[in-house]
């Protein structure tokens, strides 16, 4: 089975070919019913049809997400990316999912949420509480820009007695096409950014992954370094472990975070 999955609008076609078939004791498995269950509406039945939707559904993205918000554009300071697509071509944007458009977008990721997200289900469109962040690469070309997402992550947020309100992050996914270039640690400082902007109580993760969890401690780390009051215990800390002369009877640093 050869999946393809057009990246702009997010049709999709099975290219599946066989020797023989064999009716065994559990019969024979509908393979484009068991597609058909994952990709719903998005897959096409033809190599000819899906070639076509990069031409007609070429805008999809556009306009999308016009009615989203930009809270984000261009490089973040000390973050680093490979320049697959370039920083200034970069925007996240903020939907929330009962705006228009969100919904039917979002039902375009929902097979990509299924296939690479570890025991991630469909989030609820019909509530207003959840909000799609959306990184999106904005390419000028000749006629109009196009758009194409880069990743995209799916928060909710409800509310903290007296008047806070508390976000946590249910799925986030970089396209496999832009995995391991720091896209996601990029999508994760914008919205720790906006956490901080919006003076949320705090900004918690649902079930992380290792490797996501990796990139969170990444960018913790980035912040712990930038937070003055702990800079000089962090600095003699390192002095020591490059000295390299620690021994097992050696007290270990003493460190006292500022709230």
């Amino acid at each position: 089975i050869n999946l393809w999955i057009n990246s702009i609008s997010f049709h999709s076609y099975a290219d599946i070919t066989y020797q023989s078939t064999t009716n065994g004791d559990k019969g024979i498995l509908d393979l484009k019913s068991a597609l058909q269950n994952i990709f719903a509406e998005t897959i096409v039945h033809s190599k000819d049809e899906f070639l076509q939707t990069f031409s007609t559904e070429r805008d999809f993205i556009r306009n999308m997400v016009s009615n989203g918000e930009v809270i984000h554009s261009g490089v973040i300071d000390g973050s680093i990316i490979n320049a697959q697509v370039a920083p200034s071509d970069l925007q996240v944007l903020r939907m929330e999912i009962g705006s228009p458009n969100a919904g039917l977008l979002y039902s375009r990721l929902v097979p990509l949420v299924l296939l690479f997200v570890d025991g991630s289900n469909p989030i609820d469109v019909t509530d207003p509480d959840w909000h799609l962040y959306l990184l999106i690469q904005k390419k000028e070309d000749k006629e109009e820009p196009l758009y194409q997402i880069v990743g995209f992550t799916a928060i909710y947020k409800f509310y903290r007695y007296p008047d806070r309100l508390r976000m946590r992050l249910s799925q986030i996914l970089v396209l496999p096409s832009f995995q391991g270039k720091g896209y996601g640690s990029y999508l994760m400082e914008v919205v720790n950014k906006m956490a901080v902007a919006e003076n949320a109580y705090d900004l918690t993760v649902e079930e992380p992954s290792e490797k996501f969890q990796h990139v969170r401690t990444c960018i913790d780390i980035n912040r712990l370094l930038a937070f003055d009051p702990i800079n000089p215990a962090i600095k003699s800390a390192v002095e020591t472990l490059t000295k390299g002369n620690l021994s097992k009877k050696a007290d270990p640093p003493c460190y006292k975070l500022a709230s």
